[in-house]
């Protein structure tokens, strides 16, 4: 999740950041932490809020260890390219939680976290955890074809040696939770198909030249209706 069941207790995105601690908000994601703090400025040490599997928030100082050489060598990023690198950074965002985290729980036996996942901060873990829940719960998701999710980007936010950015936006997820096949009459039990607008706050690193999300928090979620931004 990087990365969903519609029983109001897994979040169908939110196989990145955590699961949900909230009854119908996300149901992907990575951890789903559901954040009311103001953000955090950003910093080579960040504290996140995690919450993986309670609704107890737990605040972790996370350490950004740098895994390439200086970052006046990883990223040569001339001033004028800012925007170009703002933009590539979103589409990974995008990328990460819709594409990514999707796909990990449409198949969690074939999801490999260190594909999609950072060695540093939280989502790796987070994710695999995530995973062997929905493995051992028989639980997969699918998209909703007439009304598929998407993630509106609305800013993004650079350190200095530009190795690590933050962005806010909106995740309109509408992801289906089901176990294939898991009704006595041998069709899919849906467990999970509440639609929910989710404020998010994605937090991205630059490892071996990819920009990968190591930490997805949910802000604020508004169940059953879309008021995102469109995409």
């Amino acid at each position: 999740m990087i990365g969903v069941i519609r029983t109001k207790s897994f979040a169908a995105a939110a196989v990145i950041v955590a699961l949900s601690a909230c009854s119908g908000s996300a149901k992907l994601a990575a951890p789903t932490t559901v954040v009311t703090a103001a953000p955090a400025p950003l910093s080579t040490t960040t504290r996140a809020t995690v919450a993986p599997t309670t609704a107890a928030l737990t605040t972790v100082a996370t350490t950004v260890a740098p895994t390439a050489p200086p970052s006046t060598t990883v990223v040569a990023v001339p001033v004028d390219d800012v925007d170009a690198l703002k933009q590539t950074i979103k589409q990974a965002a995008i990328r990460g939680l819709i594409v990514d985290a999707h796909e990990c729980i449409a198949a969690p036996l074939a999801c490999d976290p260190i594909k999609i996942t950072p060695v540093q901060g939280t989502a790796r873990a987070i994710l695999q955890r995530n995973v062997d829940r929905l493995i051992a719960s028989g639980e997969r998701s699918t998209t909703n074809e007439q009304d598929p999710s998407y993630l509106s980007v609305s800013s993004v936010e650079l350190d200095p040696d530009r190795t690590r950015a933050v962005t806010l936006g909106c995740w309109w997820d509408t992801a289906i939770l089901l176990i294939p096949k898991g009704n006595s009459d041998g069709s899919d039990k849906i467990t999970n198909d509440k639609d929910s607008s989710n404020e998010t706050r994605l937090t991205l690193v630059l490892e071996d030249g990819r920009w990968l999300i190591e930490l997805a928090e949910i802000l604020n979620t508004t169940p059953g209706r879309n008021t995102c931004p469109p995409k």
